[in-house]
């Protein structure tokens, strides 16, 4: 049984205690801006990141601001360069191909899991996804695209029921922003990416374990294609 140790905790958490958490969160709040800026095209690989202008912008100290960059390092965003302070890290191809290999493994292995936990709403929800995505095809809008797609994997990640899978599925993410956006931005990108999805739906209703992880494997492996296609063109970052 439990041992009291006469401990009194109290009803109200102190002040210094309440500030101290809402400090804590200002990196958090500084980290998904960051990320935000990489995901948007904002920040580039090999872009420096300025301490001081993301210090002026949240109107605080630095030391958030090197918090929340640790943070990102940590994720596998940014690189911190020695006496030079943080980048955008810049992928090279070898690491671009194993992360992608494995992000298909993963969701594959995620579709195998989604098939015994398919709902109506769970199809009804794609099905919203996969409309939304078409027309931002059509009016070439390639943020929406991106969100959207984003948010197709993640829904069926999560459907998957394995939270650890999940969680290991969006770290990769994070290391691929950048260039995920980057292969959405040409129109025939854009199709080839939006039929691959239409793809995985059509397993998704017929409840097709084998086709589905197949259709899975090949949406990223055919992303790793135009992922390292832009490297190749854009070598720079």
């Amino acid at each position: 049984m439990p041992v009291d140790t006469g401990l009194i905790y109290p009803e109200e958490p102190r002040a210094e205690v309440t500030l101290a958490r809402r400090v804590r969160t200002l990196p958090l709040l500084i980290a998904e801006a960051v990320e935000r800026m990489i995901a948007e095209g904002k920040l580039k690989a090999g872009d420096r990141i300025n301490e001081a202008i993301l210090a002026r912008s949240f109107g605080t100290s630095r030391g958030p601001v090197r918090e929340a960059l640790r943070s990102l390092e940590h994720d596998g965003l940014l690189d911190n360069v020695v006496n030079r302070g943080m980048y955008v890290r810049r992928l090279p191809g070898s690491e671009v191909d194993e992360i992608y290999t494995v992000r298909a493994a993963l969701l594959a292995t995620a579709g195998g899991l989604v098939v015994d936990r398919i709902t109506d709403a769970f199809l009804s929800k794609m099905q919203s996804l996969i409309d939304a995505m078409e027309k931002a095809v059509k009016e070439f809008d390639v943020n929406t695209y991106y969100e959207k797609n984003i948010e197709f994997h993640t829904i069926l990640v999560e459907q998957s029921g394995n939270r650890r899978l999940a969680r290991l599925y969006m770290n990769l993410l994070k290391e691929l922003r950048f260039l995920r956006r980057i292969a959405f931005m040409s129109a025939e990108g854009l199709r080839g990416s939006h039929e691959s999805h239409r793809e995985i739906l059509a397993a998704l209703r017929s409840r097709d374990r084998q086709t589905l992880e197949r259709a899975l494997r090949d949406n990223v492996m055919s992303s790793r294609d135009r992922a390292m296609q832009s490297l190749v063109e854009d070598p720079e970052g």
